[in-house]
């Protein structure tokens, strides 16, 4: 079995485009529930359909050797915003998000704490200006505009994934207003702030943002009491095959 240090998130990271054994990709289609079979033959392009058969089976063989069980064996809930969780038996306590983009899936696990993650390719053809304009805050809008080039590029994703961890963690996705938070940054240190129509609390959530390599960009997100002092480990690999460590590039984290 897997175990989760103390104050530890593991974050476990595959590439799709990389995975073509057909008697691979064979044994994860047996991991599949019925629920999952259907979605999986309802995507039209190959690719999409490829990357969530990968996506299912790493959640599921890296899930599995935590809970000490079977992969095909799990099974999962959603609240009702459509956030899975385990259910049925699992272990207390154990919690995970996955988030997927070209080139990458990413899986945090952890124990005791609400989680999100988000991982974005750098190189995806986006309206970023539009987008920002949009969902920003008005804080980090006027600091967007302020750069230029690739600057205002990278601080592009820089916000998405952060503002994209959080609403994660919160388990209610787009059901709450990106523009009512906001991110600000101080050298390698990430703040969160609200405003008055949200209510929350900054001391109860610690941000990460890594570089897991040249075209991705990632964010972490935990929530909930005693979140000081974690740490983020990394491993890359195939599901069902082999992960290693890996050196995973942190850019920011909270205090």
């Amino acid at each position: 079995m897997l175990k989760l240090g103390k104050k530890e998130i593991h974050l476990w990271l595959t590439d799709d485009r990389a995975i073509k054994d057909a008697d691979l990709l064979a044994s994860y289609r047996q991991l599949l529930d019925a629920e999952e079979t259907a979605r999986h033959k309802r995507f039209i392009f190959d690719r999409h359909r490829h990357q969530f058969l990968v996506t299912r089976a790493l959640v599921r063989s890296v899930l599995a050797q935590y809970e000490g069980a079977d992969s095909a064996a799990l099974q999962f809930g959603r609240n009702g915003y459509g956030k899975p969780h385990l259910c049925k038996g699992s272990r207390a306590g154990l919690q995970f998000n996955v988030s997927h983009c070209e080139g990458l899936i990413a899986l945090a696990v952890v124990e005791g704490h609400d989680i999100g993650v988000d991982a974005e390719n750098l190189q995806r053809k986006t309206d970023t200006d539009r987008l920002a304009e949009r969902y920003f805050s008005p804080q980090e809008y006027r600091d967007f505009e302020e750069l230029e080039g690739q600057k205002r590029h990278e601080r592009f994703f820089d916000l998405w994934t952060l503002k994209e961890s959080y609403i994660k963690a919160c388990g209610m996705g787009l059901a709450i207003p990106l523009e009512e938070f906001s991110f600000r940054f101080e050298g390698r240190k990430i703040h969160i702030g609200f405003s008055p129509q949200r209510n929350d609390d900054p001391e109860l959530w610690r941000f990460w943002q890594l570089r897991p390599g040249p075209q991705h960009k990632l964010a972490l997100a935990i929530t909930g009491k005693e979140v000081n002092g974690y740490r983020v480990t990394c491993r890359r690999g195939v599901p069902l095959r082999d992960f290693q460590a890996t050196p995973c590039e942190i850019l920011r984290a909270s205090e």
